[in-house]
C-alpha cells in the first residue's frame, strides 16, 4: 500500500524464509524519503498485528493460536529490522546512507555490513548447534542473507534516470525541492555523479574552469546532455555547446 500511494508499483509478491516479500518497482532504493517509508512499513504492520493481539488479551480474548500469532510477529517485526540486505532495517540504512552518502558509498557499505552480519550469523548458529542448542534458525537467516547477496547490484543507469521524473513530479506536488550542490572537474563524466547520487536532492553541478569561470548545470541539463550528446559527454563540453538560457557562467571573484 505504501508503494502504490508514493508512487511505485508492486511487481510481484514472493514468499521467503521470513515471510512474505513484495517485489516493488526497483527505482524506489534511488529515493531515500520513499525507501524509508515503504521499508519502515513491514515492521510497523509486525508492531500493529501483536499490539492488536495484546489489545485482545486485555480485553479476555485468549488462546494458543493468538499467542502464537503474537510471537510470530515480534519475531518476524525484530529479524526484518537486522541492518541486512534485502531486510527491513537494511533498506532503511541504505536509505539514511543514501542520503548523505550518495547511491555508490551507501550500496558498498550496506553490503560490507550484510557480510558481516551474514558470518556472524552463521558462525553462532554452528557453535549453538555444536553445544547442542538451538541454532538452525540463526543458519537459516544466514544462509537466506548469503544468497540475497548475489541480487543486490548497483542499480542500472537507466533506471537511475528515472529519478529526476521523480523529483519533478515532487516538485509540481509540494512546490519546492532541496538542492544538493556538487563541484566538478570541467573534464569529468557527466554520467559519474549522476550515477553516484541517487538522493532525491535536486542536483546542481558547479564547474570551474582553468580561467577561473565558474558555470552552473542544471541536473536536467546534465541528462539532456548525456542523452543527446554521448555515454562520455563531459561537463567542460555541455558548458560548449549549451546556449545561455540553460546555464550560467559566473567569474569566481564575483562569487566572493
Amino acid at each position: 500500500l505504501s508503494s502504490e500511494l508514493l508512487g511505485y508499483k508492486v511487481q510481484e509478491l514472493a514468499f521467503g524464509p521470513l515471510g512474505g516479500c513484495l517485489k516493488v518497482d526497483p527505482s524506489f532504493a534511488l529515493n531515500p524519503q520513499a525507501e524509508y517509508i515503504i521499508a519502515l512499513a513491514g515492521p510497523l504492520a509486525n508492531l500493529l498485528m501483536a499490539g492488536g493481539v495484546v489489545y485482545l488479551g486485555l480485553l479476555g480474548i485468549q488462546n494458543q493460536f493468538l499467542n502464537d500469532w503474537l510471537h510470530i510477529n515480534i519475531l518476524i517485526g525484530i529479524v526484518n529490522l537486522i541492518p541486512a540486505q534485502p531486510l527491513d532495517g537494511g533498506r532503511i540504512l541504505h536509505a539514511w546512507l543514501n542520503k548523505n552518502l550518495g547511491l555508490q558509498i551507501s550500496h558498498r557499505i550496506v553490503k560490507v555490513i550484510t557480510i558481516g552480519i551474514d558470518f556472524l550469523f552463521f558462525i553462532f548458529g554452528l557453535s549453538r548447534l555444536f553445544r547442542s542448542q538451538t541454532g538452525i534458525l540463526y543458519i537459516l537467516i544466514a544462509v537466506f542473507l548469503f544468497f540475497q547477496l548475489f541480487y543486490f547490484k548497483m542499480p542500472p543507469f537507466n533506471l537511475v534516470l528515472k529519478t529526476l521524473q521523480h523529483k519533478k513530479n515532487r516538485l509540481a506536488s509540494k512546490g519546492f525541492l532541496r538542492i544538493r550542490p556538487i563541484l566538478v572537474e570541467p573534464n569529468s563524466l557527466v554520467r559519474l555523479p549522476l550515477q553516484y547520487y541517487g538522493a532525491n536532492d535536486y542536483l546542481l553541478f558547479f564547474s570551474l574552469d582553468s580561467k577561473q569561470k565558474m558555470t552552473i548545470i542544471s541536473e536536467e541539463t546534465a541528462w539532456d546532455s548525456l542523452l543527446n550528446q554521448g555515454y562520455d559527454v563531459t561537463f567542460n563540453l555541455i558548458a560548449e555547446k549549451a546556449s545561455p538560457n540553460i546555464y550560467c557562467r559566473i567569474l569566481s571573484d564575483e562569487i566572493e
